[in-house]
């Protein structure tokens, strides 16, 4: 069996383990689960905002389904989430995830009414709900990179607490995600294969929700933004990143992403930000010593849809721009499809806060960075500027586990919202239509 890199943790390394474990454990309070049985290897964790049993269902049917797998190697732990101050005001999204709880425990119990909920029960398939919606659980944060370290530090409480302890998996999918068959089997098999690997992410291929308008249209156009098609992602067979010299990121999405407990814990979880928090986490475990794997033995089917949580560096807003922008271009309101700039968009958010790191930003630099970003920069006030610049400086003087990126990218929308980099996609998509 190869086995590239060491396999076990040093004495210094599972001390910083236990240390930190400890930490996040006295700041989450008791666990809300039971231990898992002693042959769990699997956690999958889901985070839930704002969403419906019928969204749900996507990755739960496809998870009690899994073939080559009992179902007591792995279970699923689903984090509902949202703001104390939703929790408060009863707001339509909180009223929203404690249904998604109720119908959760029906689930659970076996008196589910409707039909997904029956087969999800009678599979055997283990969901534990997650509850960091109700007042008395819920924190000030709900983004969810934090949804995510609820699920990870509850999931490692109970791996730690077992036979596997720091060689646990961690499974990050999305609540509108459809999994392959061979899911679980193949993240076990692939880190059985490779014990030094800290993580794993498989193939994708984007779904469109079909009740958006213009459906056809708008995957087009998605897929013109991010830059390739489903089929960039077949014939890639399995590859570790050091060992066989892949360039650039493997860990990527949040939805498609697998590491240890281990790695979870010395990355130091997922940072709690509106978005982006799966590529900096990814990031953070692909420097870890050891090796990372990309595979396309196995397949995430992502929702393309318009997100209720979505922050600057997340599909879901992009994906509201590109519909009205489709939308635009059908009723004839405009000659041509106008999408967000990915690279662009990513690289002037990212040098805003770098440059308010080396030194305190202000308007001049802004505008320069806009204009080797793209960004339309005629006409922007002073007053603007100076405020956009404020918040930044403001931000970038604090430790980085304590900014509020949630504050900096409203403000930056606010302030630069329409003039941020798009790029002309029309001609790509009538091609990709005659192909």
């Amino acid at each position: 069996m190869p086995n590239h890199g060491k396999s076990r943790l040093s004495k210094a390394r599972l001390e910083a383990i236990k240390l930190k474990f400890r930490q996040w454990r006295y700041s989450q309070g008791p666990p809300q689960l039971p231990r898992p049985g002693r042959g769990c290897r699997v956690a999958v964790i889901i985070p839930a905002y704002n969403e419906t049993p019928r969204t749900l269902v996507r990755p739960l049917l496809s998870l009690a389904v899994q073939s080559g797998v009992v179902f007591d190697v792995f279970e699923v732990l689903v984090v509902v989430n949202n703001s104390r101050r939703q929790a408060r005001r009863r707001s339509r999204e909180f009223l929203a995830n404690q249904r998604l709880l109720r119908w959760l425990e029906s689930v659970a119990a076996g008196s589910a009414k409707d039909e997904a909920g029956k087969i999800i029960h009678r599979s055997g398939l283990v969901v534990h709900a997650l509850d960091k919606s109700s007042l008395e659980r819920t924190e000030a944060d709900n983004h969810v990179g934090h949804a995510r370290n609820v699920g990870c530090l509850e999931a490692s409480l109970r791996f730690l607490s077992g036979p596997w302890r720091e060689r646990g998996i961690l499974a990050f999918t999305d609540a509108d995600c459809r999994l392959s068959p061979n899911y679980i089997r193949e993240i076990i098999a692939t880190f059985d294969q490779y014990r030094c690997l800290n993580g794993l992410s498989g193939a994708l291929a984007h779904e469109i929700d079909e009740t958006l308008p213009n459906p056809a249209l708008v995957k087009k156009a998605f897929d013109a933004h991010v830059g390739f098609s489903d089929k960039f992602y077949l014939a890639r067979g399995l590859a570790l990143k050091r060992r066989d010299g892949l360039r650039g990121p493997v860990l990527l999405a949040g939805a498609n992403m697998a590491v240890s407990v281990s790695s979870w814990l010395l990355a130091g979880g997922l940072p709690n930000r509106p978005s982006g928090e799966d590529y900096y986490f990814g990031r953070a475990v692909e420097d870890l010593p050891g090796d990372v794997a990309a595979t396309d033995r196995y397949t995430v089917y992502p929702l393309i849809r318009s997100s209720e949580r979505a922050g600057l560096h997340s599909y879901g807003r992009r994906v509201r721009e590109i519909t009205a922008a489709v939308a635009a271009f059908v009723s004839g309101d405009s000659s041509r499809i106008y999408i967000p700039h990915l690279h662009r968009r990513s690289g002037f958010i990212n040098r805003l806060m770098r440059q308010a790191e080396a030194a305190p930003l202000n308007q001049k630099q802004i505008l320069s960075l806009m204009k080797t970003y793209g960004c339309e920069a005629k006409a922007l006030g002073q007053k603007t500027l100076d405020g956009l610049a404020k918040v930044y400086n403001q931000q970038a003087a604090r430790p980085r586990h304590l900014r509020d990126y949630g504050r900096l990218e409203r403000r930056l929308w606010q302030a630069l919202g329409d003039r941020l980099p798009v790029w002309d996609a029309t001609e790509k998509i009538i091609q990709s239509e005659q192909a």
